[in-house]
């Protein structure tokens, strides 16, 4: 629906708020990778691997009053009705699936992205086509994709998720190793974090940069404006007009991967997804794709064009 609004309203600017790729200083080696694998420093890329944290695992909490200064119907939004627990509420949503994917979502969202614009895998009908379960461990039991327990965080905790791409480019989400992204190619890898590039054949060029990456390069990957921290980029649409480097159309690609691989961990199962009509392989599957929403918290379709 979002897309659709953008669609619709392409004279304004609506940007999606991961600074990881707009970040001017601290997104140094993610931009920077971006343009040096465009430009072949690692060959065909093969394989690409997200590292990120594992997800919470704490609880059970009780169930408990509700503070008089909360209020609990409002921030339940459109999600099923539950008894309160200090455990469901505030920074601990993201660890229930009830409001989020744990770490698969959350940090996914950020170096999935990432991993799927570097290689150039997050355009319209674009995104892994295979979701594969290597390794998914919760903390509670589930019983046909939904928790059996409610008094604990029950998103993924440790995982390993293969995510096959149409044209055969390999992607593992896992919660093991240093966090970053590292891609692997014909001519060698690298490691990719918010403040670095490691690798041999970053340390062949790193006296050269600037013969590798011009101020044209950030242009080009900024969608036509200069390279400007997350904020100053979002004003600079506004005033002139254009997409944020951190857009909603790739995003929406990078985020339905994270889902997709959350769903797979669930079902504990191979997932097929059809990214252009954005349908999975079967029909348990496809019903983890939406929910009804609670009454009263519905989303006004604007339509599109």
């Amino acid at each position: 629906m979002i897309r659709n609004a953008c669609k619709k309203y392409d004279k304004l600017a609506f940007q999606v708020g991961t600074q990881q790729r707009a970040d001017s200083d601290g997104g140094w080696g993610l931009v920077n990778a971006y343009i040096l694998i465009q430009k072949g420093l690692l060959g065909d890329i093969q394989k690409v691997t997200c590292h990120i944290p594992r997800s919470g695992n704490r609880g059970p909490w009780a169930v408990a009053p509700v503070p008089e200064t909360f209020d609990w119907e409002m921030w339940q939004g459109q999600t099923p009705r539950v008894e309160y627990r200090v455990g469901r509420a505030h920074s601990e949503f993201r660890y229930w699936y009830e409001y989020s994917g744990g770490t698969l979502t959350d940090w996914g969202a950020h170096h999935v992205d990432c991993a799927m614009w570097i290689i150039g895998q997050n355009g319209p009908g674009q995104g892994p086509v295979k979701f594969k379960p290597i390794l998914a461990e919760h903390p509670v039991p589930f019983e046909k994709g939904y928790p059996t327990l409610d008094d604990r965080h029950n998103t993924c905790t440790i995982f390993d998720i293969e995510c096959t791409f149409a044209n055969g480019i390999v992607m593992n989400i896992t919660s093991e190793g240093d966090n970053g992204i590292l891609f692997e190619g014909t001519k060698g890898r690298i490691h990719v974090g918010r403040h670095r590039i490691n690798g041999a054949p970053m340390e062949a060029i790193k006296d050269e940069l600037d013969t590798w990456i011009t101020p044209e390069d950030y242009r080009a990957a900024f969608k036509g404006k200069n390279r400007e921290w997350l904020l100053p980029n979002f004003i600079t649409c506004v005033k002139e007009g254009g997409m944020p480097v951190s857009d909603v159309f790739t995003h929406v690609q990078a985020v339905n991967a994270c889902h997709l691989a959350a769903i797979s961990a669930r079902l504990n199962r191979e997932v097929i997804y059809d990214p252009k009509t954005e349908t999975t392989g079967d029909s348990e599957s496809q019903t983890f794709l939406a929910r009804q929403r609670t009454a009263g918290y519905d989303i006004p379709d604007v339509g599109g064009r």
